[in-house]
C-alpha cells in the first residue's frame, strides 16, 4: 500500500509537471544554427518546463512558412527586409547581432586569392538575391565595381554557376569543391575551417550584417517568447554569439538597436 501511494503521487507530480509544460517555436536564420542551438539549450536550463523547438533554414523561406501558417512565437533573421511581409509585435524588433561576409575557397585549389580574383575566369557560388546574404554580396560587390570598374562586375556576373536557398548552401557546395569559390559569412566559414580557407573582404568594401529578432503577437506563448528574446541579451547568449563569431549590438534610441563598429572582421 505504501509502494502504491508513492507511485501515486509520483504519478500526480509528473502529470502536473506535464501540464505546465510549453513549447516554444523559434525560427532562425540558417548562419545562426550552431549559436542559437547552443543559446537554447541554456534556456532550457533557465526554464526547465520549456521545450524550445528550432527551426532553421534560409530567411525568406522561414518567412514563406510563417505566411502559410506554420505556428512560430520568436523569429530571428539575418536582415529586416524578410520582415516586411508579416504581421508581428512590432514593439518587439530588436538587433540583436552582426556579422560580416567572407569569400571562401576550397582548401587546395588556389584560383582565388583576393576579392579581385572573383572575375578570373572561375565558378563562384553566392545565395540568392531574396536571401539577406545574397543582398549583403550585391551590396559589397556593387562597392567593389566603384573601383574595379565595370568590366570586372561583368566578369564577376558571368562567374556565378549558382545561387542559393540559404548561405549553409553556399557553404556546402564550396566545401565539396563544386565552386571556385562562393561568398558566406565570417561565422560560417568558422564552422569548416578544416574545409574552406577565407579569403577576407577589404575594409573599404564591408558590409556590416544586422540581426533583427522579432515576437508575434498572436503567439500563446507571449510571456515566454518575451523571456527568450530578452534572454538573448544576457550574459549567456552573448558569450554563445561570440564564440561563434558573431558581433554584438549597441543601444541606441528606441528599441531597436545598431551594430557596433567593430572591424574584428573585416
Amino acid at each position: 500500500m505504501r509502494f502504491r501511494a508513492s507511485t501515486i503521487w509520483l504519478g500526480l507530480v509528473l502529470g502536473t509537471v506535464s501540464v505546465h509544460a510549453q513549447s516554444l517555436n523559434v525560427f532562425a536564420a540558417a548562419s545562426l544554427k550552431e549559436s542559437v542551438s547552443e543559446i537554447a539549450r541554456s534556456f532550457e536550463r533557465q526554464h526547465p518546463t520549456c521545450k524550445v523547438n528550432l527551426n532553421f533554414g534560409g530567411s525568406q523561406l522561414l518567412v514563406a512558412q510563417i505566411r502559410q501558417g506554420a505556428p512560430v512565437d520568436v523569429l530571428l533573421t539575418a536582415g529586416a527586409e524578410s520582415l516586411r511581409s508579416l504581421r508581428y509585435d512590432r514593439s518587439s524588433q530588436r538587433i540583436f547581432a552582426t556579422n560580416h561576409l567572407a569569400i571562401v575557397v576550397p582548401i587546395g585549389l588556389g584560383k582565388v586569392r583576393s576579392l579581385r580574383d572573383l572575375s578570373s575566369g572561375i565558378r563562384l557560388i553566392v545565395a540568392d538575391r531574396h536571401v539577406p546574404v545574397g543582398r549583403y554580396a550585391e551590396e559589397m560587390l556593387a562597392k567593389a565595381k566603384s573601383e574595379y570598374g565595370q568590366s570586372w562586375a561583368n566578369s564577376v556576373n558571368s562567374a556565378i554557376v549558382s545561387r542559393e536557398q540559404d548561405v549553409r548552401a553556399v557553404l556546402a557546395k564550396v566545401s565539396l569543391k563544386e565552386a571556385d569559390a562562393g561568398i558566406v559569412y565570417v561565422t560560417d566559414y568558422l564552422t569548416a575551417k578544416n574545409k574552406v580557407r577565407l579569403i577576407p573582404i577589404p575594409e573599404r568594401f564591408a558590409v556590416t550584417a544586422m540581426y533583427p529578432v522579432v515576437r508575434f503577437g498572436g503567439s500563446s506563448n507571449s510571456t515566454l517568447a518575451r523571456a527568450f528574446t530578452d534572454f538573448l541579451f544576457q550574459p549567456a547568449a552573448r558569450q554563445a554569439l561570440m564564440k561563434h563569431g558573431f558581433g554584438s549590438p549597441v543601444p541606441v534610441k528606441g528599441n531597436v538597436r545598431q551594430p557596433s563598429q567593430s572591424k574584428k572582421h573585416t
